[in-house]
């Protein structure tokens, strides 16, 4: 129906712009699928327009706004949990742990998300691959940044051999 579509459009063009570092295009694609959730979508729509309007402010180094809106998912699924989109915001969390140099903490939160996508019992979506490249593309910079070269490089091979699986 039509407001599926346009909510669809909206996060498809939000993703797309922030995949080309677009990320104010981004911002302003994801801020219209958050007012459209908000109007008419589910706590799982909600949680993760918020989790990915969260990964565009870490983008854009809006690291406070950003832990605003993982709360907010977090609250949200307090009462209707749902593991795949918990594994969303630990990934995001890790992120937030790795740009405050907190890598040990962002090394547990990276994991932790790669076990809970991993242990999803149903079939994995796009945006779970999307997150595990997510996750080792952050495990490579923590390894990177604590020069450890080897592990980096495995973290940043796994992430370009799953790309090139999924046709990413």
């Amino acid at each position: 129906n039509f407001p599926d579509l346009l909510l669809n459009y909206h996060r498809y063009s939000a993703f797309v712009h922030n995949q080309l570092y677009q990320f104010a295009e981004a911002a302003q694609g994801y801020r219209k699928v958050i007012e459209l959730v908000e109007e008419r979508g589910d706590v799982q729509q909600q949680a993760s327009a918020y989790i990915q309007y969260a990964g565009i402010l870490i983008n854009e180094n809006q690291m406070d706004l950003a832990v605003d809106y993982l709360d907010i998912s977090r609250k949200l699924l307090k009462f209707f949990p749902d593991q795949r989109l918990d594994a969303w915001i630990k990934c995001r969390e890790g992120y937030i742990d790795l740009h405050y140099a907190n890598y040990s903490n962002a090394i547990e939160a990276f994991l932790e998300a790669s076990n809970q996508i991993q242990g999803l019992e149903v079939e994995l979506q796009f945006m779970d691959y999307y997150f595990l490249t997510l996750i080792h593309s952050g495990l490579g910079q923590v390894f990177e940044r604590n020069n450890e070269w080897e592990k980096s490089v495995r973290a940043y091979l796994k992430v370009v051999n799953m790309c090139e699986k999924l046709g990413m």
